[in-house]
């Protein structure tokens, strides 16, 4: 009852301001206060850590409540971004995302370097991954790490490499360069003793080892970087919460990848108990991307009617979710909405198999446009595995072989060498087509804000009242297998000549609007 009657409090007083009006406020100058502000300041992560939630959230209302009574003090920036934070994980991200960049603002105003750690990662980490593209949110953890160790602050510059590395991972870019960083930001949060950063990029370390095949066993977080068991009873007594969720997901991730459905299926039971811990945070999205893949596969083995229409429920409502962030503007959520979307349709028997197609071929295309590699290539696979159940093995192959390559390209080379053992004579032996220059962090400049921008542009047609376009009916009103075919005719052209996106194939919408469908799908 505190919790929500101070939220409710502090909702009301910033409806009535604008970001310009909060940004000239005048600056505190009540000695108590800032001693306050820097208390409460200290104390966020460990409420984060522990999943003190209650005290989480009331901190953070007074630090809101106090800068709008007493002026802004050098710790405001730091309440504002957590109270963003805070909002688009549980409210809406239409709601919370302004106060992301007015912590940026309020820090440049300020100038108060120090605190520059804490605010960068809590506004990346919680509010501006929504809409900014995921590779664009690496280089503000670097800047962080930089002036937190360049100040003392080793807490949070441990947990800005840790950012760095799960941004890096989670954008799909190449795991060689990563692999590099995280051994040596592993090494570091050991020797500082940063044992809470250090519990979850472990768990990343080793889970980007099994991928590119530097592990025995590919479904088991026990190698060179960590044992399994060893680092989650840590987790667990230490009551590392974000540790043990990061632990989770990685596992059911590997266990998805490699096929392995009843530990999938026993990390989903699991899973369900830890979605509210971080629903802000992008792996938080991540987690319910997972779920829902996991849901499905799932259903897809069941026989029985009851249980297949559970999972298949359970399935849905991840779906639902990821919609719900689409229709915010949530960028790098398009591509995991529509792979969900295809394979809800591949399983409810009412869709033919070329609606199907064509919703696999949306995803594909949407995170190939983006540069998200990794589920580009999951994508292709789950579209060749449907084509080849429907008996069609030149579809399949074709899919089949760019989901090698794919994987490949990411650098994923044990799920390749799966793939490879498990359709030998499907995947076609192709030259992977490498991108020029370095497959680092530079190389993903390539993938350009404006496509981004696009699904963006494209999200805000789905949700807007003014226009009643195919794309608006598919994503604000209807949840229907007729409207993948709108769907379609935005993302899923093929770079194959047995699909192409004319103009005829986007009758409905106006000429500028087709012009730039037509440049999305380029």
């Amino acid at each position: 009852v505190l919790v929500a009657a101070q939220f409710l409090k502090t909702s009301n007083l910033l409806k009535k301001m604008t970001n310009e009006e909060l940004l000239a406020l005048p600056r505190m100058t009540d000695v108590d206060k800032i001693a306050a502000m820097r208390l409460m300041t200290t104390l966020w992560l460990t409420c984060v850590v522990s999943n003190a939630r209650e005290y989480l959230l009331l901190i953070t209302f007074r630090m809101v409540q106090l800068t709008l009574r007493h002026g802004i003090s050098d710790f405001s920036a730091v309440g504002f971004a957590v109270y963003g934070m805070i909002t688009c994980g549980a409210i809406s991200v239409n709601k919370g995302y302004r106060f992301g960049p007015l912590a940026l603002d309020m820090l440049e105003a300020s100038g108060a370097k120090e605190w520059s750690p804490r605010v960068i990662m809590f506004a990346f980490c919680g509010v501006k991954h929504f809409r900014t593209p995921l590779h664009d949110c690496c280089a503000p953890f670097i800047k962080g790490y930089n002036i937190a160790m360049s100040t003392g602050d080793v807490e949070f510059g441990m947990l800005s490499a840790l950012h760095y590395c799960m941004f890096y991972y989670f954008s799909g870019m190449n795991m060689v360069p990563l692999e590099k960083d995280m051994r040596a930001y592993s090494k570091q949060t050991r020797e500082y003793k940063q044992d809470n950063s250090h519990l979850a990029l472990v768990a990343y370390h080793q889970c980007v080892l099994n991928l590119m095949g530097m592990s025995e066993n590919t479904f088991l977080l026990t190698g060179e970087a960590m044992d399994q068991e060893e680092v989650r009873k840590k987790a667990i007594e230490s009551k590392n919460m974000q540790g043990v969720t990061v632990i989770m997901l990685m596992r059911m991730q590997l266990a998805y990848y490699f096929g392995e459905t009843d530990l999938a299926k026993q990390l989903l039971r699991e899973s369900q108990s830890l979605t509210e811990a971080f629903k802000g945070a992008h792996w938080g999205v991540v987690q319910i991307y997972f779920e829902g893949l996991v849901s499905f596969s799932i259903a897809r083995e069941k026989k029985k009617t009851t249980s297949r229409r559970a999972y298949l429920k359970l399935g849905h409502k991840s779906l639902k979710k990821m919609k719900s962030l689409v229709k915010c503007e949530a960028c790098n959520c398009l591509h995991m909405y529509l792979l969900l979307k295809a394979e809800h349709t591949s399983l409810t028997g009412s869709a033919n198999a070329e609606d199907v197609r064509k919703a696999y071929n949306a995803a594909v295309n949407t995170a190939g446009r983006v540069g998200f590699l990794q589920d580009k290539a999951l994508s292709n696979e789950l579209a060749g595995r449907f084509m080849l159940s429907k008996g069609d093995e030149s579809w399949a192959s074709d899919y089949l072989s760019q989901a090698h390559e794919s994987y490949l390209e990411w650098g994923a080379k044990a799920k390749a060498d799966q793939l490879q053992r498990d359709y030998p004579a499907l995947i076609q032996d192709t030259k992977l087509r490498r991108r020029r220059g370095s497959v680092g962090l530079k190389s993903r400049q390539t993938f350009s804000a404006e496509a981004a921008e696009s699904h963006r542009r494209l999200s805000r047609m789905s949700s807007s009242g003014k226009r009643r376009s195919s794309i608006s009916r598919w994503s604000a009103d209807s949840d229907s297998t007729e409207n993948i075919e709108d769907i379609e005719k935005a993302f899923g052209r093929r770079r194959s000549s047995r699909f192409s996106l004319s103009s005829g194939s986007t009758k409905g919408f106006g000429e500028s609007e087709r012009d730039e469908l037509i440049t999305l799908c380029e």
